[in-house]
């Protein structure tokens, strides 16, 4: 009886130990390459991202000063007083991420005295912006002034091909879910939050573990599958041109982010503005965005709203060397934009 009561012993102390250990485990980054993420910021992205399919990369939480930061950037001290300007869009409405860009936006700002927000997260298009203009006002309460849009040449396949089958309207608001679960794709984040809420989770941490590990590997299984939206998914519309239908559904998407944006009667301004990628420029792609938005109706008849073409602005020179090297996307130097772009945009502001 004492020998089996020595060996209920060792066996507890052991599974204690091997508990402790794996409770260890969990939060270093060996086991868990994000348990430097907050739990609140995790939770946070969770219950944000159901309408907006992805907010900015999760693994920036280090480089954020606030959870809220997943979706939108103040570029300067708010103020209730002041007009507010946002910069929406892709990734063209996220250059604020560099040091000499955000301080550029910030003088602008404070010479203006107005508040200035930076909300472009990477893959937008229009149908995320949309619902993207609704959270900020609703549930983050911020009524802005005047919005600077960018829509990439890239915003027609993303539309077509990474949102239109998660595009929904629910009491009358644009909703872009996220990934399914079985997804692969760039912003497929189901089992990234299955994992992070397992390795979180209160009950035994070597079990933990285990399920942990078995959600990793089937999403390796997920990897080896052929992603839906690749680059050249996405660009086969520069290159190749668009249905009549293809159009009208994208223009569609277009006036919805429209009608959001001019239904707050504080809105005094929109700027929508697009610019050609390298291979425009080369005549290796024959669609061009700019034209097709440049006659829609909601557009051309809409006084809150002006189409800013950069290709066509006299002040603003296209030239091969303005275009980040090997870029298959096409953004513009840094230099480029701090220097050339925004004094382009900022001096058509109306405050």
């Amino acid at each position: 009886m004492r020998k089996l009561l020595y060996i209920l012993i060792i066996i507890s102390s052991g599974f204690g130990i091997l508990e402790l250990l794996a409770n260890l485990a969990i939060q270093s980054s060996f086991v868990n390459r994000a348990a430097y993420i907050p739990k609140g910021y995790l939770d946070f992205y969770q219950e944000n991202y159901s309408t907006l399919h992805h907010l900015r990369d999760v693994n920036k939480a280090t480089h954020i000063e606030s959870k809220e930061e997943y979706i939108y950037t103040y570029l300067n001290e708010s103020s209730d007083d002041r007009p507010v300007l946002v910069y929406l869009g892709d990734s063209w409405g996220e250059y604020y991420e560099w040091p000499n860009v955000k301080q550029s936006q910030k003088k602008f700002a404070e010479q203006r005295n107005i508040t200035s927000i930076g909300a472009g997260i990477s893959s937008y298009a229009p149908s995320t912006i949309t619902s993207q203009v609704n959270l900020l006002r609703e549930k983050f309460k911020i009524s802005f002034s005047h919005a600077i849009v960018f829509i990439d040449q890239t915003d027609f396949g993303d539309e077509l091909c990474r949102y239109k089958n998660l595009r929904e309207v629910v009491n009358g608001k644009v909703a872009v879910r996220p990934e399914p679960h079985e997804s692969n794709e760039v912003y497929s984040l189901s089992y990234f939050f299955q994992k992070q809420n397992t390795l979180r989770d209160d009950g035994l941490a070597l079990l933990n573990i285990l399920e942990a590990t078995f959600h990793k590997f089937r999403y390796e299984m997920l990897k080896s599958k052929q992603r839906r939206c690749t680059w050249d998914e996405i660009s086969k519309y520069l290159k190749y041109g668009a249905t009549d239908e293809e159009k009208q559904y994208f223009l569609s998407t277009l006036h919805d982010l429209i009608k959001a944006l001019t239904s707050d009667k504080n809105l005094k301004q929109v700027l929508l503005v697009t610019h050609p990628h390298y291979k425009h420029l080369d005549n290796s792609y024959s669609f061009y965005l700019g034209d097709l938005i440049a006659n829609a109706d909601f557009i051309t008849q809409n006084p809150s709203v002006k189409l800013i073409d950069l290709r066509n602005q006299y002040n603003y020179k296209l030239r091969p060397e303005i275009y980040i090297e090997g870029d298959l996307a096409s953004h513009v130097r840094p230099t480029i934009y701090e220097k050339e772009l925004l004094p382009v945009l900022h001096q058509m502001l109306d405050f």
